[in-house]
Formats: C-alpha cells, structure tokens, sequence
C-alpha cells in the first residue's frame, strides 16, 4: 500500500506534468505531442493527466485516457513510467517547436539522445 508520502509526490509529479504541458500548449499553440519509441512518425492529442486521491488509493488517468488504480508500489512505479514517457514525448516537443528544422528534430532517433 502506498502512503501519504508517496501519494503527495506523484499528485506534485501530476501537478507539475500538467502546468508544464499547459505552458507548452499555450506558447506553441499546439494540442498534440510527438510519438517516441513508434516507426510511426508524427503527434497524437495529449490531455492532461488527472489525478484522484480517494481513501485507499489513487485513481489517475494519462494522457492517452489510460486509467491507473494505484493501492501498491508495483502499481505507483507503473503510473511513474507513463508520467516519464509523456515527459519525454513534451521535452521532444519542445525540441521540435524551437527547431530550425522541426522535421529533421521529429525524425530523430530518440536513443541517440539518451
């Protein structure tokens, strides 16, 4: 079972994912983030991730509309990677809108950069 701790962590890990992905959309005016880790290249609509503490758990959701129970760690290291993952897809779109050459930047291997 997760405790008060780590649920406050991820509700600030959530928190901060969205005001990031907020600041990204209004400066840009784009609503899609770049697929990675795909041989399909291009974007997909990105939500924010929503997050509910109820007594025994967390419900949380991403931006993919995936849905997460988190009561166990096991589950928390779960919804902690798919935070991770759409991190990593808002830094490529950063990368991507303040690219000279944003086609060239959305073809990059990703594991080039790792």
């Amino acid at each position: 079972m997760i405790d008060s701790k780590q649920t406050k962590a991820l509700v600030r890990k959530v928190e901060k994912f969205n005001a990031d992905l907020a600041a990204y959309y209004k400066e840009s005016g784009e609503e899609e983030l770049p697929l990675i880790e795909s041989t399909v290249v291009g974007f997909t609509p990105a939500s924010p991730y929503t997050c509910q503490v109820l007594k025994t758990r967390v419900k949380v959701t991403d931006t993919d509309g995936q849905t997460y129970t988190v009561t166990d760690e096991w589950e928390l290291d779960e919804v902690l990677e798919a935070l991770k993952y759409d991190r990593r897809r808002l830094a490529k779109a950063w990368r991507i809108w303040r690219s000279e050459n944003p086609d060239a930047e959305l073809e990059k291997d990703e594991e080039e950069e790792e």
